[in-house]
């Protein structure tokens, strides 16, 4: 089968299609034949050696991975082999799965719990949109605090994969939500799905018009994927008692957050948060696609596709995310 794997860290050069051995499924593993991959930042900060100190997840996953390994987090497909003491998983079961490392393959092994089922009425392209950056901003809108009518947040890069999804689960949620975004079509778009503030922040200042707009009470909750290039400011975006959420960093690792800062900004809690917390049983992974999925088909939830390039475009998929030039998902066709 074909795959793309990094035989180091580093730049795009390091990734190379080759030959490798269809997968067998282990004990309370399956192997899926892969429809699509979806691109993530994830797939670069393993690419780069980002994540090369992270501890080993509670679902047991490791990001220190042995060279050569092979990319990707997320893909859906068709199940091809079902290993022994699998009985929630069928042959042939069209699937989607998340934080299965190894999937920019033609095939993957991946355990069976981590499998949430594609209903009928969505295409096996949406679906690998949805497993990774669909239940991060489930979890994002619903492991942390509930918003409603009253309620306001502020969501970074509202364009990208995740952040156009979080603006539509806290419009549902009845919030306002102020957004950034880079560009006036970036803009368009977001409004499009709803979000009442869009700051264009490469000539607005989105903590300026955040106080502006709320008379310098700031927002209940505020996301970031951004990193170190918006997490100061976006801290002092929430209000008395807030929460700030960094859960990705695109512009650079953020290595400090003075505990005064977080007081000074009115007793703000912060956290850095990882998916696989919020997806450490079959329940949980089930659970967030299957919502996200009901969202789609119940016609109030859009999941954007940027654009599905050929598996051999895998270097170019992945540039189009560090330029940050998409608005929603980024996929590989596989088969």
């Amino acid at each position: 089968m074909k795959a793309v794997i990094a035989n180091r860290f580093g730049g795009p050069e390091v990734m190379e299609i080759v030959d490798l051995p269809v997968p067998r499924a282990a004990p309370g593993w399956v192997v899926v034949k892969v429809s699509h991959v979806g691109i993530n930042f994830k797939d670069i900060y393993l690419r780069t050696g980002v994540y090369k100190a992270r501890p080993t997840g509670p679902s047991g996953i490791s990001y220190e991975p042995k060279f050569p390994f092979t990319l990707g987090l997320e893909a859906s497909g068709a199940v091809s082999e079902v290993g022994d003491g699998v009985d929630d998983v069928d042959l042939g079961d069209k699937v989607c799965f998340q934080e299965g490392i190894g999937a920019y393959a033609e095939f993957v092994a991946v355990p069976a719990w981590r499998c949430a089922p594609v209903p009928d009425g969505i295409s096996m392209d949406l679906a690998a949109a949805v497993p990774l950056q669909g239940g991060t901003a489930h979890y994002q809108c619903h492991g942390f605090t509930t918003l409603g009518p009253d309620s306001s947040c502020l969501v970074h890069a509202g364009a990208g994969g995740v952040g156009h999804i979080l603006i539509q689960l806290a419009k549902h949620q009845g919030a306002r939500v102020f957004t950034t975004v880079g560009s006036p079509e970036k803009a368009a778009f977001v409004r499009s799905l709803g979000a009442d503030v869009v700051v264009e922040y490469r000539h607005q200042s989105f903590l300026n018009i955040v106080n502006e707009e709320t008379d310098g009470a700031g927002v209940d909750i505020v996301w970031d994927s951004v990193g170190i290039a918006t997490i100061h400011d976006s801290i002092k975006c929430a209000r008395r008692r807030g929460i700030c959420i960094l859960f990705g960093s695109v512009s650079g690792q953020v290595h400090e957050v003075e505990p005064l800062a977080l007081g000074a900004a009115g007793s703000v809690l912060f956290t850095r948060s990882h998916l696989e917390h919020f997806t450490s049983n079959a329940e949980e992974v089930r659970m967030r696609a299957g919502e996200i999925f009901d969202g789609i088909l119940e016609g109030w939830l859009k999941v954007a596709i940027d654009r599905v390039l050929p598996f051999e475009d895998y270097a170019e998929a992945q540039r189009v995310l560090e330029e940050r030039e998409n608005m929603g998902k980024v996929l590989l066709r596989v088969s």
